[in-house]
């Protein structure tokens, strides 16, 4: 067996080694925290070469296996993470003792940003063999990339034990304790690391940045330099040894670092964004903006680079392009409480006053104690005559700023204070600011919709037992006529079908088989009402057809997204002429008969998934979360890898703050096969 230091340990996007910045309770004091040495670390640093070093399959194991795993092995290495993971799930269906398939999907779960799913595998992988170092490795590095340090702590110790001479143990090590602030235990770990790996330009900046975490400047440069010595195309050294200028104020050594970086790299938006802070510091306001309209141009979901060019604009007196970022900002992140203060600043400046008071109420109502945000609210509820709120507001705000000692004879707020630029930040590559959360679930992040059962001809049934939910009628459903389990519409003749359903039946009595099919076929053609009173008929032909309960609530369901989708054009009269006016239909949605379908169908087939899914999302649209939860895990329990299900429910543990659960349950999903279950995970899971 090959040496297991030599493991693959390459991944493609950033791994973040220091602490998150906290915005804690100091904000109502005028203090914000912020980590002085971000250090973006490429996951193609963990994954070395060594898909060797593991032996690949058991003597046991069946040849198509072996190319089974190869497979997974090669679609990681290309980066092609939720393919290897679909292929790696098929061998543990049939070999569920083989540790080299979870310890690989584990790997991918990893390149996904999913540390929670790949720390089960890697335990799985331990389970069946305790003895194998990496197995430890990663799931040490899953549980770092989770804030779990001294658990991350105690698999390398139990790793570093079982191979004393692996390089990459003590550099994870290192990188680990980095994160504890513990950088002298760090430096020490990096030394045995190089000692053993003297060619490894990246244990140098790690290294480095332990260094100056101890203000240990110069010896820092002097690593960063054997980096760059070893490789002169290394982006991350220039970064590194650009970040040790700025942080000693030497801010055009730091533009000349990071220039040799964007030399290289004319991509590398974190590389725009440091230097725009450079340039910010010696006054070069255009070329700032400039940076920071680059990293926007690069990652168009870039909380950071929003918010300090709507600094930028608002203290340059362009505030409405300043509202405009902060807009952005508040959209990827709704819970980041200075956006909000600072938008309400700029609302009252602007004279747009009921804006000014939305934004300061939603800063209070992410941190109560923030008595700046009571005293603004007030302020402009003065200029909008509220004069009995706004004494109410001003009580408050005295309170809880005399509380926090400050003057209340001068209660009036810097604003430099809260519009100053976020300066070094270890999310950059995250889509919020700080260790805040984004807790709407319903940020640009919906739920999957309703699934139906739809109709189809000559074509292949897609059926899951009784996941799919149409086991009762295919055999009752005509060929060439099949029926299928849809989420969203597939073209199809509707017309040729209907052809098809009549010459079928012909003279024949028209019984309950027949009227579903025409409710399906005009569900397709959002013939809305033909379909209800289709539905409606096989009812009665039949009182306990299921399906077509289930269909017809659907239908109801569509129905109600329809009309509220209408848009209603009035003529208003303006200084003697008609002009249209665009207003949307406002109604109060009725889910009352739609719920009722859906409890008729599950009292008559209480084992089809389907149908607790769908009352699920009724229930979130309700916003009933708990009992949508029941339902999410009802259909779960009868269908084991209903992946929509887990997202959904994910979607609810969000919105509750309950991130362990969602984490979890997005996991499960990704893991079958719910690519979009992975941009969350990304966005709520991980560093």
């Amino acid at each position: 067996m090959l040496r297991i230091s030599y493991f693959f340990y390459n991944l493609t996007q950033n791994y973040d080694i220091c602490p998150p910045n906290k915005m804690n309770k100091n904000v109502a004091q005028h203090k914000i925290q912020y980590t002085k040495f971000p250090v973006k670390i490429n996951k193609s640093l963990y994954l070395l070469l060594v898909f060797q070093f593991i032996t690949i399959f058991s003597l046991k194991a069946q040849l198509n296996i072996s190319v089974y795993i190869n497979k997974a092995r090669q679609e990681i290495m290309d980066n092609k993470n939720q393919k290897a993971i679909e292929r790696l799930n098929t061998v543990i269906k049939v070999k569920p003792n083989l540790y080299d398939a979870y310890f690989y999907r584990g790997i991918a779960k990893f390149g996904m940003g999913d540390y929670i799913g790949a720390i089960k595998d890697f335990s799985e992988t331990i389970k069946i063999n305790p003895f194998l170092p990496v197995a430890y490795q990663y799931r040490g590095i899953s549980k770092d990339a989770l804030h779990n340090y001294n658990s991350s702590l105690n698999d390398l110790d139990i790793a570093i034990n079982m191979d004393i001479n692996n390089s990459q143990l003590y550099m994870a090590r290192g990188l680990t304790k980095i994160h504890t602030q513990n950088f002298s235990a760090a430096i020490e770990d990096f030394d045995k690391s190089i000692k053993l790996q003297p060619k490894n330009e990246d244990c140098y900046i790690y290294r480095a940045v332990a260094k100056a975490g101890l203000k240990n400047y110069e010896s820092a440069i002097k690593d960063c330099n054997m980096a760059i010595g070893l490789n002169q195309f290394k982006t991350r050294a220039f970064v590194r040894r650009g970040l040790i200028f700025y942080e000693q104020k030497q801010y055009k050594k730091a533009i000349k670092n990071y220039n040799l970086a964007l030399k290289i790299n004319p991509k590398d938006a974190y590389a725009y964004y440091v230097r725009a802070l450079a340039k910010y510091k010696l006054d070069d306001l255009n070329g700032t903006l400039a940076d920071y309209s680059k990293v926007i141009e690069l990652n168009k979901y870039n909380a950071l680079a929003y918010y300090n060019r709507a600094m930028l604009f608002s203290q340059s007196g362009s505030l409405n392009k300043a509202v405009a970022d902060l807009k952005q900002v508040s959209q990827i992140n709704p819970e980041h409480i200075l956006t909000h203060y600072n938008r309400g600043q700029i609302q009252t400046e602007l004279n747009n006053y009921h804006e000014a008071i939305a934004d300061f109420s939603k800063a209070i109502e992410i941190y109560p104690e923030f008595g700046e945000a009571y005293y603004m609210r007030a302020m402009a509820k003065r200029k909008i005559g509220d004069i009995r709120s706004a004494k109410t507001d001003y009580d408050i705000a005295t309170k809880k700023l005399n509380t926090q000692n400050t003057d209340s004879s001068n209660i009036a707020i810097n604003t430099i204070k809260y519009r100053r630029l976020i300066e070094l930040e270890a999310n950059f590559n995250n889509n919020f600011i700080g260790d805040d959360k984004i807790y709407s679930v319903f940020s640009g992040i919906d739920p999957l919709p309703d699934f139906f059962v739809s109709l189809n001809q000559n074509k292949k049934a897609y059926n899951k037992t009784n996941y799919m939910g149409i086991n009762d009628i295919i055999n009752e459903i005509p060929k060439p006529l099949t029926p299928n389990i849809a989420m969203f519409d597939t073209i199809s003749d509707n017309n040729l079908l209907i052809a098809t359903v009549d010459s079928i039946w012909g003279n024949l009595k028209k019984n309950e088989i027949y009227w579903f099919l025409i409710g399906t076929i005009e569900l397709r053609n959002k013939n809305f009402n033909l379909s209800l009173n289709a539905f409606s008929k096989a009812i009665n032909e039949n009182n306990d057809f299921a399906l077509a309960y289930y269909n017809r609530a659907y239908c109801n369901l569509k129905m109600i997204d329809f009309i509220n989708s209408i848009d209603q054009e009035i003529q208003i009269t303006v200084a003697g002429q008609k002009k249209p006016f665009v207003a949307k239909t406002e109604m109060t949605n009725d889910y009352t008969k739609i719920l009722e379908d859906y409890n008729k169908a599950l009292g008559l087939k209480p084992d089809y998934a389907i149908i607790y899914y769908n009352r699920a999302n009724l229930k979130v649209r309700a916003k009933s979360y708990t009992s949508a939860l029941y339902d999410y895990n009802r259909a779960i329990q009868l269908e084991p890898e209903f992946a929509e299900a887990f997202y959904n429910k994910a979607l609810i543990h969000i919105h509750l703050k309950e991130f362990k659960l969602a984490c979890s349950a997005l996991s499960k999903a990704g893991e079958l096969g719910l690519k979009q279950a992975y941009v969350v995970i990304k966005r709520y899971c991980g560093k």
